[in-house]
């Protein structure tokens, strides 16, 4: 991932989690001292090294600066950008996650959908829904040679369907293995 990519996607990520603070103790009144209810939800600031504190970050900040973002919590503190960089780090090194250019939509077009052999769902990846879904029916689908070609040599966990390329790390998070 280039870093200016990364960096904004650093960016959003801590937006998300610095606008889901609540507080249940504020009281909210309206309009004419109309009661609306306890709670607030409000934005957390991020404090940042020689900026301050903010609740929008420009999207311009140099990567140096962005990286010293951090939540006080009184004298406790969360350096909440180093964690979500290393969570990135780890969803790319241990899932091989690819983050590129940004999708349009959540969903697939009906165009990329093929229709499921075993129950005439439409899925984007046959392969995988019948893998997970049908995992009763896997080993008559998977005799088909052509399934094997597009596998490309992966690992099939028979506890909860996914395709690997290894198995190293699965078996101690499978929730197929851990049951």
């Amino acid at each position: 991932m280039k870093n200016e990519e990364r960096k904004q996607l650093l960016i959003k990520m801590e937006k998300v989690i610095g606008s889901s603070c609540f507080n249940g103790n504020i009281q909210n009144w309206g309009p004419n001292g109309q009661w609306l209810g306890e709670g607030r939800a409000f934005r957390y600031p991020l404090k940042l090294n020689k900026i301050g504190s903010r609740k929008v970050v420009d999207k311009d900040i140099p990567m140096r600066d962005l990286m010293t973002g951090r939540y006080a919590f009184g004298a406790n503190q969360l350096h909440i950008i180093q964690a979500l960089d290393e969570v990135l780090n780890m969803l790319q090194n241990d899932y091989g996650l690819k983050i590129g250019e940004k999708k349009e939509g959540l969903k697939a077009d009906c165009s990329q959908k093929s229709e499921c052999p075993i129950c005439a769902k439409k899925v984007v990846d046959v392969d995988m829904h019948v893998s997970q879904s049908h995992t009763k029916e896997w080993h008559k689908y998977s005799d088909d040679d052509q399934v094997m070609k597009r596998l490309k040599g992966k690992l099939r966990c028979s506890g909860c369907g996914s395709f690997l390329k290894t198995r190293k790390g699965h078996d101690e998070k499978c929730p197929g293995t851990l049951l």
